[in-house]
């Protein structure tokens, strides 16, 4: 039968003929001729459609085409399956294997991964939160944030709404940045040292003609709250160290077979937890208006003026990817709104 020769040291492919007798085999080559006893050749487990290959005494290996082979090579071998490779054989065997690996990898990411990163998070200690929180905010303030252009009494109202929902004892202390930014529009975020940021967009969105009635301070209220609740919860390390975890599990799986596959589950469970926690922050802000004689449709009245922003302004995203809330990294604003108010 007709063959390739690898020498083991060179790529050089060399053409050969391989002849079986018995105990024993000869390999012709261009030039000479080798003998070898049949037992000393080791068949490497065959692979379907692909060339057979077989490790020769002398550290070289041969590569039979499946076509060029004159017999059953394995069974000219006394080659004999092993369980698993009998095993996968069987196609509806391999494919529930298939099934139950991503089952598994499912479980993984979807309770193993949160599991862990929440106990390495209670581990870790506050100060860790402090300086990446510190961090963000030098360059965020530098790139992102601009005064605030409210008025000083519009300001003092704010601060003291804020002061109003903090506990009386604060695990962290934390403190209220009201910052212009024109790029990011209508928005508030917590920072991991306990900084919560509130743009002027966001209090003009939802104060009606910028006036300060109650509607408006509870809205407000409840946004502040919402974000008070990331803040005790630690989410943006809980959000890390998931983000950590699966990037650390999809790299030992792909390794460098592909960087876009390895990132694609960091991307997509991030989202993931992004959508839980904010469920668990507009959970813990409920309660907390509530026990500030504030009804949680507050903060729903809130979400429905920033869906109605955002629909204006990116009408045809919204046609888009409105019916696709997996590909946002929040839950949908009407989603969330008619929980608050149920």
């Amino acid at each position: 039968m007709h063959a390739l020769y690898f020498d083991g040291r060179t790529a050089a492919a060399h053409p050969a003929r391989l002849r079986l007798a018995g105990e024993a085999c000869v390999l012709e080559l261009t030039h000479e001729e080798r003998q070898y006893r049949t037992a000393t050749l080791r068949l490497q487990e065959p692979s379907a459609r692909a060339p057979w290959l077989l490790d020769l005494p002398d550290g070289g290996h041969l590569e039979v085409a499946r076509e060029a082979a004159s017999a059953d090579l394995p069974a000219l071998l006394g080659y004999r399956y092993s369980r698993v490779e009998r095993m996968q054989q069987r196609w509806w065997i391999a494919l529930l294997s298939l099934v139950l690996l991503l089952a598994l990898l499912g479980a993984i990411v979807e309770w193993g991964v949160p599991a862990a990163a929440d106990a390495l998070a209670s581990q870790v200690s506050t100060d860790i939160d402090a300086r990446l929180g510190d961090e963000i905010e030098d360059v965020i303030a530098q790139k992102l944030l601009a005064p605030s252009r409210l008025s000083d009494e519009r300001l003092q109202q704010i601060n003291q709404l804020y002061a109003s929902l903090l506990p009386a004892a604060p695990q962290r202390p934390g403190r209220l940045l009201i910052r212009s930014v024109p790029r990011v529009g209508p928005n508030a975020f917590a920072l991991p040292n306990g900084t919560i940021v509130l743009t002027d967009q966001m209090v003009l969105l939802l104060l009606p003609k910028n006036q300060w009635t109650p509607e408006g301070r509870a809205r407000l209220a409840g946004v502040l709250a919402h974000e008070l609740a990331h803040v005790a919860r630690r989410h943006n390390l809980r959000a890390l160290l998931r983000s950590s975890l699966t990037a650390a599990g999809a790299a030992a799986l792909f390794g460098d077979f592909s960087t876009v596959a390895a990132g694609a589950p960091t991307f997509v469970t991030r989202m993931a937890y992004s959508r839980d926690m904010e469920r668990e922050a507009d959970r813990d802000a409920a309660a907390l208006l509530r026990a500030h004689g504030l009804a949680p449709a507050a903060l729903a009245e809130a979400f429905d003026a920033l869906q109605r922003d955002s629909s204006q302004k990116a009408p045809l995203l919204n046609r888009l990817f409105g019916n696709m809330p997996y590909l946002s990294s929040h839950p949908p604003l009407p989603e969330r709104a008619a929980a608050l108010r149920r």
